[in-house]
């Protein structure tokens, strides 16, 4: 019980497939990646021996944090 003593629970965070995240946020499949390699988006959890999935809290907390950057360099948004 005291593990959970102030810890927030996410009730509708759903897991969202690459393609997803790439038709929702109308970004490339090599900007998507770029980003993952940047460090600029996080590189999702594994859900299967070949599938892995982003949660939405996840990318849009990217996302926001990459608007929040522009006109920065890639190299100073990733600090």
């Amino acid at each position: 019980r005291e593990l959970l003593k102030g810890a927030k629970m996410v009730v509708n965070d759903p897991r969202l497939t690459a393609n997803q995240i790439k038709a929702e946020w109308a970004i490339s499949n090599s900007t998507f990646y770029r980003l993952i390699r940047a460090g600029l988006l996080p590189a999702g959890e594994p859900v299967g021996p070949q599938a892995v999935r982003w949660r939405r809290s996840a990318i849009e907390a990217a996302f926001r944090k990459i608007a929040e950057n522009r006109g920065r360099t890639v190299s100073e948004a990733a600090e």
